[in-house]
């Protein structure tokens, strides 16, 4: 089981949106120094995917507390 952290990997780059919006999956990849998705404008939440630079999956937002700290889960070891 991977641990979670609210400190973010270097390597964690980008980030997938996978808000449902009308049935659809918004899908969107947008930079870490957005904290709002480019299409749908949603707040990165729980669910949301990590991505590198190269846009492969690293883990995702685990939990999104009352203070709006992020909390992600690594599912990959980080490049040395």
């Amino acid at each position: 089981m991977a641990t979670t952290t609210t400190v973010v990997r270097k390597d964690h780059k980008k980030w997938k949106c996978n808000k449902n919006i009308s049935g659809r999956l918004c899908g969107t990849v947008t930079s870490m120094s957005n904290i709002y998705c480019d299409k749908c404008d949603n707040r990165r939440q729980t669910d949301d995917e990590a991505l590198a630079s190269d846009e492969s999956s690293i883990g995702r937002m685990y939990h999104l507390d009352t203070s709006l700290t992020e909390h992600w889960e690594y599912t990959s070891p980080e490049p040395l």
